[in-house]
């Protein structure tokens, strides 16, 4: 039986997480102060007076050297906007950064997307599937795993993690969940009605806590591999997930389906996950739906 390995444990070097001022981010830079060997920079401005801003390579480059940093998490990326700002984004970035990491040999742990997949062929999805993006953010993100594995062939040290359906406080409302639990906290304490593209859709469902802390185990793992999902291997449908935020506000919700259609499930396949960091239950739908309710922190 495969054991669940412990929580991040302190290393040798710190960790630099690059976008630490992003949502993913700061959930990262969280759980790892918590052990005094993160380090966060941003490519953004941002509100904490400890935040490091490096806008271009030569910044990123002083920035690693001075911290003298062995392993960078990069969450650098965007999800909405059109397609020239995407690829700007989650493209060029990417291939600028790696390039900078295999300059400098420091280890990339890269965000990548399940969105890279696209359309599914298996109940559930192996790192091995083929990549067929259906929309500007998943063909830019693949973009970027495709150039950071040309840099892999020179030499980059390099694991694109691949995150399914992360769910959090203060979900940006781009995002279905995000919309969904909007809809729910404004509804009367009776219930109602809510609108919704197609509830019957399937999904895999993380916590941003519990996506997290697999990245900064995949950091402290003693193997690597290239691509790795960042999954629960647990499809639950849109229809279950608002169910479930109903029944925490103690309410009955009637969903009305507008726009049918759309890929009807992508669930992760978690097998090399568990072989590298060890087996993860996966969370309850209704711990899931409370998280997901939370206002903004």
């Amino acid at each position: 039986m495969t054991t669940r390995r412990e929580h991040f444990r302190p290393g040798p070097a710190p960790i630099l997480v690059l976008g630490a001022s992003g949502w993913i981010g700061r959930e990262i830079l969280r759980l790892g102060a918590a052990s005094g060997i993160t380090t966060g920079v941003s490519r953004r401005p941002s509100d904490s007076p400890q935040m490091v801003v490096v806008r271009r390579p030569v910044e990123l480059e002083a920035a690693l050297k001075e911290r003298r940093i062995q392993t960078l998490i990069n969450c650098v990326g965007a999800s909405t906007g059109d397609e020239r700002a995407l690829r700007s984004a989650n493209t060029e970035a990417a291939r600028e950064i790696g390039e900078t990491c295999r300059r400098l040999g420091v280890r990339l742990l890269h965000i990548g997307s399940a969105a890279e997949y696209g359309l599914a062929d298996d109940d559930a999805v192996p790192e091995s599937a083929p990549t067929r993006p259906q929309t500007a953010y998943g063909r830019t993100k693949l973009a970027g795993t495709e150039q950071l594995q040309r840099l892999a062939e020179k030499g980059l040290d390099l694991t694109v993690a691949r995150p399914f359906n992360i769910v959090g406080a203060g979900q940006p409302l781009s995002t279905p969940i995000g919309e969904f639990a909007a809809s729910i906290r404004c509804l009367p304490e009776t219930g109602g009605g809510i609108r919704v593209r197609d509830s019957r859709l399937v999904r895999d469902f993380l916590s941003r806590t519990r996506v997290a802390e697999m990245l900064l185990d995949l950091v402290q793992a003693p193997g690597r591999v290239p691509v790795v999902n960042l999954c629960s291997g647990l499809g639950l449908s849109f229809a279950e997930f608002i169910h479930a935020m109903a029944k925490v506000r103690g309410m009955h919700v009637e969903i009305t389906n507008t726009q049918p259609g759309g890929i009807p499930r992508i669930v992760g396949d978690p097998t090399l996950l568990h072989s590298v960091i060890g087996d993860r239950t996966p969370e309850d739908v209704e711990k899931l739906a409370r998280v997901a309710l939370q206002p903004p922190p």
